[in-house]
């Protein structure tokens, strides 16, 4: 004789949905956080491999030359392979479709490109570089003059603490020159970066500028001031975060020792980016 067959009813098939979207709501957070935790130590190793090439290329060669046509990726990517594959945060490997309106840079979530026409693959990547560790001297092209003067590192002498010197970032564009006054709001564009905050993703699409030049006395921490790290997805990195308290999220950084580390973003003033930086505690207002 055969048994009667036992089917669910409709409420224990409910109760087991419900049970799975419980589990799957407390769980899908957590493997998030894993995936952004996993993003920012890939970086972390990034950046301490292209710290070392730096380095190795700055004992062999002497210190990178600014070259508008080439840049930092492509010089030390000939000299070490493993630079054009670490040049990229996991978190920000994508161009933006926007990027040809904001002169190639990039964004929290994005890479920066030096050809939005045709983005070349060794000039773009998510690391932006001090600009206060190219060589300088009178026959070599430089973006930003040697202001006030001793500025530039030129050898590694000038580097007083090493551990306290930024090389590498996490960052919006291909380099820039930090300087420690620099303040965290942008008053060339107040239209989307309005006053009394700041923009911890980048810039918005349309925007034709991007930062003052850093030549005219506001040298720009902010290409390293984006939420990359520490505060969730780099998508939902704030576009206008308050400044009266301190800046959400963090960036990777390396250091001329060679080693790399997270540092929050109201952290950053407290470093020696050039060989005259007076390090802050805070951000100046």
């Amino acid at each position: 004789m055969l048994r009667p067959r036992h089917a669910f009813t409709l409420i224990e098939l409910l109760v087991v949905i419900g049970i799975i979207a419980i589990l799957a709501a407390l769980l899908l957070p957590a493997l998030a956080a894993a995936k952004f935790k996993a993003q920012k130590i890939k970086c972390n190793s990034n950046l301490k491999q292209i710290a070392v090439a730096a380095i190795m290329y700055q004992q062999d060669f002497g210190y990178i030359s600014y070259d508008p046509a080439t840049e930092w990726v492509e010089t030390l990517s000939a000299n070490m392979s493993k630079v054009a594959g670490a040049r990229f945060c996991p978190s920000a490997q994508e161009l933006r479709l926007d990027q040809a309106s904001v002169k190639g840079f990039g964004s929290a979530e994005n890479c920066w490109t030096k050809n939005t026409a045709n983005p070349d693959p060794t000039n773009s990547g998510s690391y932006t570089i001090n600009g206060w560790i190219y060589e300088n001297a009178t026959n070599v092209t430089r973006f930003v003059p040697d202001s006030p003067g001793g500025s530039y590192f030129t050898k590694d002498t000038n580097i007083r603490q090493p551990a306290m010197t930024p090389e590498f970032g996490d960052g919006l564009s291909v380099d820039c020159w930090p300087n420690n006054n620099s303040v965290t709001t942008d008053p060339s564009t107040p239209s989307w970066c309005p006053s009394g905050t700041a923009n911890l993703w980048g810039p918005p699409t349309g925007a034709t500028v991007l930062h003052p030049s850093p030549s005219v006395g506001n040298a720009p921490i902010e290409r390293y001031l984006i939420a990359r790290h520490g505060s969730g997805a780099p998508g939902r990195a704030p576009r206008a975060a308050g400044t009266t308290k301190p800046l959400p999220g963090a960036i990777n950084l390396s250091f001329a020792d060679g080693h790399a580390q997270s540092v929050k973003l109201s952290d950053l003033w407290a470093f020696m980016w050039s060989a005259k930086s007076v390090p802050k505690s805070q951000p100046p207002n």
